[in-house]
Parts: C-alpha cells; structure tokens; sequence
C-alpha cells in the first residue's frame, strides 16, 4: 500500500473511533482500535511513527474489556517508533496499561513512575483521544488512592501545563473537579451521599442532578422524600432516555423504602430494563462488564479457588476497576455499587486465604455494597472477619473509623460486621463504637425493621 493511502486509511479508523467514541459505542471501538493494532503487529516490513496511530493506543485502553487488547498493545508498541516529545506517548500507553493490566497488585512503584514532559502536554492538550488519555491517567491514580493527595498533585500539575483555553485545561479541571467531588460523596467521613455544592450542581445535567439528589437521599435513608422523589422522577422519566438505565439500580433498590403501590412490580421493570438496556450500544456495553467478571469468578470458583488461577483472579480486579471508573464518569452510582460487591467477592476471597489487607478492603466493598451476610452464609466473608483482629494498629483503626463513617443504609451491614470483630476495635475508639451502637439500637428505621423481623419470626414459629 503506497505511504499516502496508508495514512489516509488510518486516519479513516480514527475518525470512526473518535464517532464510536463519542457515541459511548463501546465495542465499535474496541473493533476498530484493533484493526489498527493488528494491522501494527502484522506490519513486519515496515515501522511507523507512534503519534499517527496512538489513538489506538489510547482510545483501546479507555474502552478496555479484557486482556486480548494488553496483549495487543504490548505486540504493537514493539512495531513503532515514538517520535513524541520525550517519548511522553510511550510512557502514557505502558503506566495505564500496567496500572489497568494487574490491578490488585498495584503498589507505590506504579503509581510513581508516570513523569512526562511539559511540552509533550502542552501538545497532547487539543485532541479527544489525547485529552482522554491523559483523564484516564489521573483516574486511576485517583481510583488506587482516592483519599491521598497523589492524583490532585498530579491532575494540578498537568491542568497548570497544558494552554489555558485548550480542552486540555477544560476536561482536566472538570474532571478534578468530579473526583473531589465524588471522594465526598462516596468516601469521606460524615459527608458520604451528601450532595455537592449548589454551583457544581448547576454545572450538571439534568439527569445527573437526579442521580445525585435520588443517591442522597437514599444513602442517608431518608425513606419519605426518597418516595416522593421517585414519584416525581418516574413521570418525567422516558424509558428511552439514555440515563434510564442508570436510574434503574436506584428505582430498584428503593422499592423496599417506598408506599405499597406506588411502584412497578420488581419483574415488569426488570424485563423494562433489560429490554431498554438490549437497544442502546452504551448499555450493552455496560453488560459486558458482567458478563466478563461472571466469566472470571466462575471459571475461579470451578477451580476450588486454585494457586494457578491468578489470571482469573487478575481479571476479575480489573473488570471492576474498569467498570467503576466508567461509571463514575456519568455519575452512574449503582454500577459503582455493584462492582464494589465483584471487589468484595474477589478480595474476600483472597482474604479467607490469610491476606489481611484483602481481608479488610474485602470487608469494606462488602459493606458499601450493603452484602455482609449473616454468620454461616459466606464462609470467605466469615473466614476474614475472623482474623483482622491480626492487623496492626494502624490497619484496625483505619477500619474501624470507615464502618463509622458508614451511611444510614449501610448500618445494618455495618452492626454485622462490629458484632464479630470486637478485639480488632482499637482502644481509642472503643467510645466511639459504643456510641455508634447505641444510635442504631435508638434509630427509627432500624427499631422499626426489628419488630417487624421480629413479629414475622413469631408469626412463622405459630405455623
């Protein structure tokens, strides 16, 4: 193929990726970035340039599904030459293919390892697949260390770099913006599900501003409003529109909050939703996500959770990662929600094993999932409850003070978890679960849910 029809044809597939892209057409992507890969690996007789096709690159790793594109990117990168300024492309490509690739063994190594020249920012500033690249980056650093100071110092440093009105400048420091946001909505001490400042707010659309008001109102289990509100938004709600299904989770979810009747039945919306999901490329993209994690754990659970199966074990880290900074990005919390129960199966499952690190994150997914079982019903939940105790002092409390930072909806998960890790309460808080316990044995709807267990249980125990 003569030189000039052969970068024509290149940039034919980038256009068509940057479309797909911004269609939210996942899988197109997916295609068409490794069309291009294939054609690099393939292509033994020539080299190329890496700025011509690092759209690939980039556009790949956003849209990531399994390890077939690590493996192709790895293959490709062998096949060109960076002529980027500092070899900033290079650089980029293998720190989020490394952080992306093994997840769950990240550690400060990785995270330290990105430095990239000004003027190589300055130049990857103006085009989508760049300005995405660069985002993705400083989410996962985010992602590894959401409560650290790390990504900020990062993101700061970049939005200080590149040109003051390039989308460069604009995406990034909306995206830091989102994160610090997001850090206090979904993490930080007594501010989790509050809502953000009314100027953040007005800079949202719509939708958005529905999936934080709904969340809100859900996490702090504020049951009347969180009835009305979903009384409102279910007739300003086409089912078509493109937010719908990430509105599901918190219809869902909230069914057991509201007044009889005043919600569909679980299997008409459920059929609703799937149907909905099968007509939109975004949506059914978003499938994949399970299906893949499914896949993984599956195969892991069918090999009796077997030493040789740390492939499976890395994949299901990553899908979860993956899925979870893709939905943040629209502020779809469900699907957040839902993968910290694939963080909590795979950590805990490695934290039944003797891992006490994994034992406690596993324990932590399993409570902002709301999925801590009673005693008897996990046993890999059991098994790592039973040895944090085992942590140092410094793991302990760090443990402890997140349960008590818990949300209202969560308490239940929370009260579980406090009543089988007693010696791993650290001294210093002692008081301060005794007083969190206290509040929940005192807490309306929690008092309330108790005497209707309760009264069921005696009404069964008469039959």
């Amino acid at each position: 193929m003569p030189a000039e029809n052969d970068t024509e044809g290149i940039e034919y597939l980038r256009r068509e990726a940057i479309d797909a892209h911004l269609a939210g057409d996942g899988m197109r992507v997916l295609h068409v970035c490794m069309i291009a890969l294939d054609n690099l690996s393939g292509n033994n007789d020539k080299r190329r340039g890496l700025s011509l096709v690092r759209w690939a690159f980039f556009l790949g790793l956003l849209w990531l599904l399994d390890d077939w594109l690590i493996y192709a990117i790895d293959s490709a990168l062998e096949k060109v030459d960076d002529d980027s300024c500092g070899g900033g492309d290079t650089a980029l490509i293998r720190h989020i293919a490394h952080s992306i690739g093994a997840p769950a063994h990240l550690g400060d190594r990785a995270l330290k390892s990105l430095e990239v020249d000004p003027d190589w920012l300055t130049s990857r500033s103006h085009s989508i697949e760049d300005v995405a690249a660069l985002s993705l980056a400083i989410e996962v650093f985010w992602y590894h260390d959401p409560h650290g100071h790390r990504w900020s110092e990062v993101a700061d440093r970049w939005i200080s770099a590149v040109p003051e009105h390039s989308l460069g400048a604009a995406t990034l420091g909306a995206l830091r913006t989102r994160l610090a946001t997001q850090t206090s909505f979904l993490f930080t001490d007594n501010k989790t599900g509050a809502a953000p400042e009314p100027a953040l707010l007005q800079k949202m659309n719509r939708e958005e501003q529905w999936l934080i008001t709904g969340w809100s109102l859900y996490f702090n289990l504020e049951t009347e409003a969180l009835d009305s509100f979903l009384s409102g938004l279910a007739t300003k709600l086409q089912v078509n529109n493109a937010y719908y299904i990430k509105l599901f989770p918190l219809f869902n979810w909230g069914r057991r909050f509201r007044k009889p009747g005043s919600h569909d039945g679980q299997f008409l919306s459920l059929s609703r939703r799937n149907l909905i999901a099968s007509r939109q490329p975004a949506d059914v993209f978003r499938e994949r996500y399970k299906h893949q994690f499914s896949s993984a754990f599956s195969k892991l659970a069918q090999s009796g959770f077997s030493d040789a199966s740390a492939n499976d074990r890395i994949d299901c880290f990553r899908t979860a990662m993956v899925n979870q900074i893709q939905a943040l990005r629209s502020w779809d919390v469900g699907r957040w929600i839902e993968s910290e129960h694939m963080l909590a199966v795979s950590s805990l499952e490695l934290g039944a094993r003797g891992s006490l690190d994994l034992a406690r994150r596993g324990v932590l997914h399993a409570v902002r999932s709301n999925t801590v079982e009673k005693p008897g019903f996990y046993p890999h939940l059991d098994r790592s409850l039973a040895i944090l105790d085992a942590l140092n002092e410094e793991g302990r409390h760090s443990l402890i003070s997140e349960l008590l930072s818990a949300p209202r909806v969560r308490w239940n998960s929370v009260n579980r978890v406090f009543a089988v890790v007693s010696d791993a309460i650290p001294e210093s808080l002692i008081g301060s679960v005794a007083k969190w316990s206290s509040t929940f044995e005192l807490d309306e709807y929690y008092s309330k849910q108790r005497r209707a267990d309760s009264q069921k249980a005696v009404t069964g125990g008469m039959r």
